[in-house]
């Protein structure tokens, strides 16, 4: 993920650096580079990294079945509405949440954000119509998934965006990014918006 390179600003000074220094020793010591994402193998040659030693190799999720019964419990226990959209991500500025919770307003259903805390400022609060449920752990993640009437993730730059692929193995509709490895992870099979 060479999203750093992209936009410095959605990152911390010492992530930023940090990742810059791995991607120096990368660039002089790598025999060979495992890219998610067709976006990522064209973020590195685009950063100096040699074609030959690329290769693309997409990520996966395992398809957990879930049963009505899971879906209650995770209602239950995090207090959901009946309808809602779903975000789940790390809380940091590149998932662009602000513009995700605008847009929610605009439409007559409640937003439910999971992940775990990250860095920066994401300039959003809890209110009537956004709910964080913080860390949800992987027990709860598919039912939650498959809770949720419509999964929006309008990331600004993924390397690859796994949340996008665990909603859809839970056969749960998505919102992505236009123009991101987002959009080739959904295949043709989600709506499409610019972040």
């Amino acid at each position: 993920d060479l999203a750093f390179i992209h936009d410095p600003d959605k990152f911390s000074r010492h992530g930023a650096r940090t990742m810059r220094r791995s991607l120096d020793v990368i660039r002089r010591r790598a025999d060979l580079v495992i890219c998610s994402s067709e976006a990522t193998m064209r973020d590195c040659e685009s950063a100096g990294l040699d074609p030959c030693v690329l290769r693309l190799v997409p990520l996966g999720v395992d398809v957990v079945d879930v049963t009505a019964a899971d879906i209650d419990r995770v209602r239950r226990r995090h207090l959901l509405p009946e309808d809602f959209v779903l975000f789940v991500g790390t809380f940091e500025p590149r998932k662009n949440l602000r513009r995700l919770v605008a847009a929610v307003d605009q439409i007559d259903l409640p937003l439910v954000i999971a992940g775990a805390d990250g860095w920066g400022d994401v300039g959003v609060v809890p209110d009537a119509n956004t709910t964080f449920l913080g860390f949800v752990p992987d027990r709860d993640l598919a039912a939650l998934y498959a809770s949720a009437s419509v999964f929006a993730y309008p990331s600004e730059r993924e390397g690859f965006g796994l949340p996008v692929a665990e909603a859809m193995a839970q056969g749960t509709p998505v919102v992505t990014s236009r123009g991101t490895s987002t959009e080739e992870v959904a295949g043709g099979a989600a709506v499409r918006v610019g972040p």
